[in-house]
């Protein structure tokens, strides 16, 4: 989870963290057996699907909003 004023410049941070990751074999097969499809990697990965399953995973910890609180 990126937090950021500039919902652009947000996904550019995402995308790039997870770049290390799309470039692992291992983890992208985990992510294939969680239903994520080629279209899904494709040119550095889309979020749609990344922010779907954060906002089930919330639910099924019953957590409807998540709350951040500042350190």
């Amino acid at each position: 989870m990126v937090v950021d004023t500039d919902p652009e410049r947000a996904r550019a941070t995402a995308r790039a963290y997870a770049a290390v990751y799309l470039g692992l074999p291992t983890y992208v097969n985990n992510l294939r057996e969680l239903g994520f499809t080629e279209a899904d990697f494709k040119d550095g990965g889309t979020v749609q699907p990344i922010a779907d399953t954060l906002e089930q995973q919330l639910r099924d910890l019953g957590l409807l909003a998540p709350v951040l609180m500042p350190s």
